[in-house]
């Protein structure tokens, strides 16, 4: 059943990709428009390093992580970085989003969401028993679509820069 879009249109089919090797110049290209988008919504100060030290330190510590394009309609409209890990000390597989962007002109027409039912329905099938995400308390916007998902807040997490 195809579902329809928050403006009543009907959103085109979503499915998860992964992410081939020869496709990760592509990738990273995308991901800096997330980069700057992250980046904005920082309330406290600019992040600490770009996206070349991102890829870098991502493409040495891929273990436990899937990096896959989200589909839509059948072109690429973003894309998600999803870690499957035990939450030490427990043994449970928890789902971890940590990154997470659909590209402007894909928004507000249920791509994200349908996404979202898609990676949560791949972490259930691989065993995960929870999905968790992390999202900057300067960005409204990621709050509201996380919770439009069906996400609620378990824990708050307080920090200082040093």
């Amino acid at each position: 059943m195809q579902r329809l879009g928050p403006n009543g249109e009907e959103a085109p089919a979503v499915d998860l990709e992964p992410v081939a090797d020869a496709d990760r110049d592509e990738l990273f290209f995308m991901f800096a428009d997330y980069w700057e988008e992250l980046d904005a919504a920082d309330p406290l100060a600019p992040l600490p390093y770009g996206v070349a030290e991102y890829r870098r330190a991502l493409l040495e510590d891929l273990e436990d992580r899937q990096l896959v394009w989200i589909r839509a309609g059948g072109t690429r409209a973003g894309f998600a970085f999803i870690r499957l890990a035990t939450d030490w000390p427990d043994t449970a597989l928890i789902a971890e989003i940590s990154e997470f962007y659909v590209v402007p002109a894909s928004r507000r027409i249920g791509v994200g969401q349908a996404a979202v039912r898609e990676i949560s329905r791949s972490c259930r099938a691989s065993g995960a028993i929870r999905l968790e995400v992390d999202v900057l308390t300067g960005n409204p916007g990621a709050l509201a679509f996380w919770r439009a998902c069906g996400l609620a807040d378990l824990r708050r997490s307080l920090f200082v820069t040093l």
